[in-house]
Formats: C-alpha cells, sequence, structure tokens
C-alpha cells in the first residue's frame, strides 16, 4: 500500500482464518494520506494474503454532531497484479477528529467492529491541490492560490498516478470529491497507462464532467501525451474529442471604464469580452465604481479588483463557477454584520433645528432678505452629500423645524 494514511490494525479476525487468531488490515484513508470532512473520502483495506472478504464490510464515521454513520457496503477488489484482495469504502468524515469502525463478519458467525485511529481531517474549507507527475512548480502554484488570509491549499504530490488507487481497482469521480483542483505533467503521464492508473485518469475525467475547477497538463510532457492514441488526450478537452484536458487560454481584458455603477461595469466588459460570463445581483447593481483603465489583465482579476473598490453599504464579491466550458462568475452582495458597518455600529441620535429666521414668510420675508425653504433644504443636502447618507432628514413647513438623524459624526 502506498500513502502516508495507511494505518496497520491487528486484532480483526475475517472469514477464513483460523478461529481465536487475529489477522492484521492494511487501511489507507484519503489521497496521499489527505483527506477533508465533508467530503467524500475513498477508504481502502488490504487484507492478509489468502484471506476472503467473507461477507458484507462496511465503515463506520462519525457525523457533525458525533454520530456514528455507515457507509455503503464495500467493493472487493483484487490490487493491481497481485491477486490479493482489497476492500474500498467510501465515506464522509463529519469531524476532523476521531477514527473509523470496520464492521465485517466474524470467524463465529455475527459482525465484529473493529476501531481504526486515522489522521486528523483537513477543514472542510481548505483548498486541496492535487499534483501527478513531475511538476517542480507545485509550491509556486501553491502561493498563487492563497486564500486573502494568505493560508496556501494542502499539495498531494504523485509521480505515478496509481499511487492515488490505493492498490485497488474500482477508483471513481466521487473519490475525488475531497480536491479543488488538479495539475497533471511530467513523464509518468507519456506513457498508455494499465488498468489501474486508467481508473484513476478516467477518475479525473469524470470529476472535470461533474465540475472539477482545473485540470491542465503542462511542461514538455504535454506533446507527447496530446495524441489522440493516449487515455490522457481522451480527458475533456484533449485531441481525442472531450472539453479541457490542456488548459484553455486565459481571458485577457484591455478596457477603458469611465466609473458608474456595477451593472454598467459589466454591460461594457460583455460587450468588449464575449466569453465574459459574469451574472450581477440585483443588490449589487448599484454599486458604484470609481474610473478604471485596464491592459491586459486577466477576467478574474478584473472582476475581483472591481468589487474591492466598488462603494456600497454591502459587501460586494466576486464568486467563479469552473467546468468544463469557460468559467461563470457572479457577483453579489451581503449585508455587513453589525461589527464590520460603520453606520450601524454607531449610536444616532436625533436633533431639531429652527429654520424660522432663515426660510421666507410671503413678500415680507422676500425683503428682510430671506430665502425659501426648498433653497435651505438643498444646501443642507448638499452639504451632507445627499439625504440618503443621514438615516433621517425631515422639514416641517408650518414650524420651520428640521428634524435630522444620525451619528454624531453624520450631525
Amino acid at each position: 500500500m502506498r500513502g502516508a494514511g495507511r494505518v496497520l490494525v491487528v486484532g480483526v479476525v475475517l472469514a477464513g482464518a483460523v478461529a481465536g487468531r487475529a489477522a492484521p488490515l492494511d487501511v489507507e484513508v484519503g489521497l496521499g494520506g489527505v483527506h477533508r470532512t465533508a467530503a467524500w473520502t475513498p477508504i481502502v483495506v488490504a487484507l492478509p494474503d489468502g484471506l476472503q472478504a467473507g461477507g458484507p464490510w462496511h465503515a463506520w464515521v462519525e457525523d457533525p454532531d458525533g454520530q456514528w454513520v455507515r457507509s455503503p457496503a464495500a467493493v472487493v477488489t483484487a490490487s493491481d497484479g497481485a491477486g490479493d484482495a482489497r476492500l474500498r469504502f467510501r465515506a464522509r468524515f463529519g469531524r476532523p477528529g476521531g477514527g473509523v469502525q470496520l464492521e465485517g463478519p466474524a470467524d463465529v458467525g455475527g459482525v465484529r467492529r473493529t476501531f481504526v485511529a486515522v489522521p486528523p481531517a483537513l477543514a472542510a474549507d481548505e483548498q486541496v491541490l492535487l499534483v501527478i507527475g513531475e511538476f517542480e512548480a507545485a509550491e509556486r502554484a501553491a502561493r498563487l492560490m492563497a486564500r486573502e488570509d494568505g493560508a496556501q491549499p494542502r499539495v498531494i504530490s504523485v509521480a505515478d498516478p496509481r499511487d492515488l488507487a490505493g492498490g485497488a481497482r474500482g477508483m471513481t469521480a466521487r473519490d475525488l470529491d475531497g480536491i479543488d483542483r488538479v495539475v497533471m505533467c511530467g513523464t509518468a503521464l507519456a506513457t498508455e497507462p494499465d488498468d489501474l492508473a486508467r481508473d484513476v485518469l478516467e477518475s479525473i475525467d469524470g470529476w472535470v464532467r461533474g465540475g472539477g475547477s482545473l485540470v491542465f497538463i503542462a511542461g514538455e510532457s504535454a506533446a507527447r501525451v496530446a495524441t489522440p492514441e493516449s487515455t490522457p488526450a481522451r480527458l475533456p478537452g484533449g485531441p481525442g474529442g472531450g472539453a479541457a484536458a490542456v488548459a484553455r487560454p486565459p481571458v485577457l481584458v484591455t478596457m477603458k471604464f469611465a466609473g458608474g455603477t456595477m451593472a454598467e461595469f459589466v454591460t461594457m466588459l460583455r460587450q468588449l469580452e464575449p466569453k465574459a460570463n459574469v451574472m450581477v445581483a440585483a443588490a449589487a447593481a448599484d454599486a458604484t465604481l470609481p474610473a478604471l483603465d485596464l491592459r491586459g489583465a486577466g477576467l478574474s482579476q478584473v472582476l475581483e479588483s472591481a468589487c474591492s473598490v466598488a462603494e456600497s453599504h454591502r459587501e460586494i464579491r466576486v464568486k467563479e463557477s469552473r467546468g468544463a466550458g469557460e468559467s461563470v462568475y457572479a457577483i453579489t452582495a451581503r449585508m455587513l454584520p453589525p461589527a464590520q458597518d460603520p453606520f450601524a455600529a454607531r449610536v444616532q441620535r436625533t436633533k431639531v433645528f429652527s429654520l424660522a429666521r432663515l426660510i421666507e414668510s410671503g413678500d415680507q420675508g422676500k425683503d428682510a432678505g430671506t430665502v425659501s425653504a426648498a433653497t435651505v433644504l438643498s444646501a443642507i443636502e448638499a452639504a451632507v452629500g445627499g439625504p440618503e447618507l443621514l438615516t433621517m432628514l425631515r422639514f416641517h413647513k408650518d414650524s420651520g423645524a428640521l428634524f435630522v438623524r444620525g451619528t454624531d459624526e453624520q450631525l
């Protein structure tokens, strides 16, 4: 068994073993010893030489509430040519800690469970980058994938695709549920793979077709594998007629925007770049943008930067959805929590001002040098930047009283 996530368990009695004699199990959890909570995780158990599964097997894992949940029955499969039986499970871990309970037939009938401690799972929001082949720039790729808080993704690096299969046939796209991006390159893909490697590559094929974030082939090996006869070329988008094996050229944007709303900006962007699939939520459409001068910038960079400089009482953000075709971007808005809203976080109060001496009252008021109420109110609105910046601005004509509500800074 390959991988850092391998666990040796002694004390499980299997069908076919001598009564009362313990047989060891070799257990591998996740891909490359890494698994993530809330994602489907492969669990491969290697049975000792000469022993058969003897009946249905299940894996029990804890859900987020600490309740044990049983997986579907294991698939019994042979290894890569050795003939030893292996059990392949799939389960979702609800908690970072804990372990796995393996349930199988006992030698004297009935069912027996054995607890297996496994390495801690990654948090559900942690990103994972899978590198297959020779990719010396994997560390740099991880830095480029870093989030705004500086957190970099966990990198799983394997030289041979077969290292992901745990030595067992039957891998599917669901086993890659805990992966965010896949980089495929190097000499490991230059030759036609065997059945075990083909399982892995076809699993990646299904993962991409199901919306996998990114798969590409890079480096000198790209020319060798990009032939219609090779299995890597038959991944989505390869020369064999799929939809995305070799990375598509990035969409670059050059434009001058005079300033305006987010909706106007996106409309202009679509006119300049037909491949810009951008949707704007109604709550984000009125966010205002300053003048922008963009030259040869990536589409995702343009949208992220536009959301960063947008002015709104809501937080403007963009989310990218990737799949077999061009990426789709959704610009949304959400209300800021009180701790982050500069207006909601401050105490507001009401003040009353008398405008009786300033406003006119018939012809006599005009002779005294007064002005109309509309003129005074217009001047006040201009001074504060518009009535929308105050919680309340009300004028009572008969009494000449002006009611204003806002924070101390606004008043």
